[in-house]
């Protein structure tokens, strides 16, 4: 492609130059009036206007159009070149992913099946078999995008393999960032320290699930049921968390600062030291109790309930609109989930 592009510019180079030549010659001809050239004299005297765009305009035109052409043919075929290399290396990483996940699955499977990972009754996982899990987990995870991350999840939630009361294969620091997780069923599951920094969960499952310590910076949670959920010193600094349900959470020393929380439902959440500075909390369901028990310094600029900002001291009253808008979502939670998928606010 560089060599092309080398010989249109020489091209369109040498056509400069001997078309400069060619007005020179002209003029020359015109100052020192050659008979010879048919530029001056005559029988009907010197060249007129049209004579002149008769032998200039029209060849330099036909040379003008004929290399703009061979120049835009260069580009597209340099664009479709790289759109069909561009192509063909996403299909390769497909592959090559697919590869590695089912590589990954037989492992796992022949762990489950031939080293008792699982254990039983009887007995307790092999401590040696569950780290050697671990670690082909962790490792598959940072090779494997977000659609395939997902696969692994699912995959050792059913096996059973990271519930919260005794997981076998512990997630802290496994690189889950940007997993997509929507709509996926992880209740009570132990993801406690893992990285799902920029994860898609909306509309997931996580009630009592531990996040105890985990990285959810800049999470998309919206609508995500997490009840009871430990989100103890989590990371959610400007995670989306816009309709989620955090009733009974324990926020407790979690980083929620410029978090979006608008129509979350934080009944009974605990909020004791969390940062809650630059949080969004429009419409959100949350008394002013709880409010008053996170740390001072750490509502700094927190958009409350009401839509005000808070300035130290909480209004008398959260405002009739909100308190209306609170009620119909205790009333009928179902159909304000409904308005809210009309009103496409995710």
């Amino acid at each position: 492609m560089k060599k092309r592009t080398k010989i249109i510019i020489a091209t369109l180079a040498i056509l400069v130059i001997v078309f400069t030549a060619v007005v020179v010659f002209i003029v020359f001809a015109y100052k020192h009036e050659w008979p010879w050239t048919g530029f001056v004299g005559g029988k009907d005297g010197p060249m007129k206007l049209w004579d002149w765009l008769k032998l200039l305009f029209v060849p330099v035109a036909v040379v003008v159009v004929g290399s703009g052409f061979t120049v835009l043919q260069s580009w597209t075929a340099r664009k479709t070149a790289r759109e069909e290399n561009e192509t063909d290396r996403q299909i390769a990483r497909e592959r090559t992913q697919e590869q590695s996940l089912q590589t990954y699955l037989d492992r796992m499977g022949r762990l489950l099946l031939d080293r008792n990972l699982r254990g039983d009754l009887d007995s307790r996982p092999d401590f040696q078999v569950a780290n050697l899990a671990r670690a082909w987990t962790l490792t598959i995870l940072v090779s494997l995008d977000g659609k395939h991350k997902r696969s692994v999840i699912e995959f050792l939630y059913r096996s059973e393999l990271i519930f919260k009361n005794e997981p076998i294969v512990t997630l802290k620091e496994a690189d889950l960032s940007g997993a997509v997780l929507s709509e996926a069923t992880l209740d009570k599951a132990d993801l406690s320290g893992a990285n799902l920094n920029k994860a898609i969960l909306h509309w997931t499952g996580l009630s009592e699930a531990n996040l105890s310590n985990t990285n959810l910076i800049g999470a998309s949670m919206s609508d995500a049921d997490l009840t009871k959920a430990d989100l103890t010193g989590a990371k959610l600094q400007n995670a989306r968390l816009i309709g989620a349900s955090l009733q009974k959470a324990n926020l407790s020393n979690a980083d929620l600062s410029g978090a979006d929380l608008r129509e979350a439902d934080l009944t009974e959440a605990n909020l004791h030291f969390a940062d809650l500075r630059r949080a969004n909390m429009s419409n959100a369901i949350i008394t002013p109790d709880q409010i008053d028990g996170a740390t001072q310094p750490f509502l700094e600029d927190v958009t409350l309930p009401n839509g005000s900002k808070y300035t130290g001291t909480l209004p008398e009253s959260w405002g009739e609109d909100w308190s209306r808008y609170r009620q119909e979502r205790l009333d009928s939670p179902w159909r304000f989930h409904a308005k809210r998928q009309r009103d496409r606010i995710v």
